[in-house]
Parts: structure tokens; C-alpha cells; sequence
């Protein structure tokens, strides 16, 4: 019974591939018009043309211009990047300058003027000018490119 009902399946199968997949000839006639028909022309030269069941995919401006649109979104958002990053840079380079020159200052002159949060100065100790020291230098050996 089994074999039965597999071999009428398979027969349905072959038949259903064979009816959906046909050839078309394609011709031209006298006057440069090209044609396709079922049946070959006798009198014409012909190529075949084969064509496959299965799914049509359908043209759909509307996901094209989606994609489009997406990939300008992408653009937009790496020239974004690009920029932010640009930004960056250029205030980690200004922050590196600072520094470099602020430690220059504490290693030039024995005695350093600051300013305190309230706007008042004052001279810095040796103690607070050496952490002062070691907190540039550790700053711009982590942050800073080496020249």
C-alpha cells in the first residue's frame, strides 16, 4: 500500500514539474520585432527559452527606496561618527598640549602661583608641586600619543 501511494506521488510530482516548466521560442520577424511563442516557427530561425516553475519575485520600488534610504541613514550616521570623532581628537589633543605644558611650568619654576576654586592665589608646597608632577606626567603617559 505504501508503495502505491509513494509511487502516485512521485508521478504527481514529475507531472505537476513538467506541466509548469515549458519552452518558448524566441524569434524575430521581418521587421526587427522579437517574439516568443509555444510552437517554433518553420520558416524562422529560433532560440529556446526555458522557463522554471517556483516563485515570481515582484519588483517593489518602494523596498528599493527603502534600502536607499537606509544606506543614506548608514552614511549619514558614519560621517556622524567620523565627525564626533574628529571632535574628540582634536580635545584630547588640546588636553595632552595643556598638560604638557603645565608640567613644563612645574619642572621650569621653583616657585608656582595657582589659583584656588574661590579665585584666591597661592604658592604651591614642593609636596603639593610633586603630586602635582607625578599626576601630569602619569596623565600624559596614559592619554597622550608619544612624539
Amino acid at each position: 500500500m505504501k508503495k502505491i501511494t509513494l509511487t502516485i506521488c512521485l508521478l504527481a510530482l514529475f507531472t505537476a514539474v513538467n506541466v509548469s516548466a515549458k519552452n518558448y521560442y524566441k524569434w524575430v520577424d521581418d521587421k526587427g520585432a522579437t517574439h516568443f511563442t509555444l510552437e517554433q516557427p518553420k520558416d524562422r530561425a529560433t532560440k529556446t527559452v526555458s522557463t522554471h516553475a517556483g516563485s515570481s519575485s515582484i519588483y517593489d520600488p518602494s523596498k528599493a527606496n527603502a534600502k536607499a534610504d537606509e544606506s543614506r541613514k548608514d552614511e549619514s550616521e558614519i560621517e556622524k561618527i567620523k565627525t564626533t570623532e574628529k571632535k574628540l581628537a582634536a580635545a584630547q589633543d588640546r588636553e595632552c598640549k595643556k598638560a604638557q605644558s603645565q608640567l613644563q611650568t612645574l619642572n621650569e619654576r621653583a616657585r608656582v602661583r595657582m589659583k584656588n576654586k574661590d579665585g584666591s592665589n597661592f604658592i604651591m608646597s614642593p609636596e603639593e608641586k610633586y603630586a602635582k608632577t607625578k599626576e601630569l606626567k602619569n596623565y600624559i603617559a596614559s592619554e597622550c600619543p608619544p612624539k
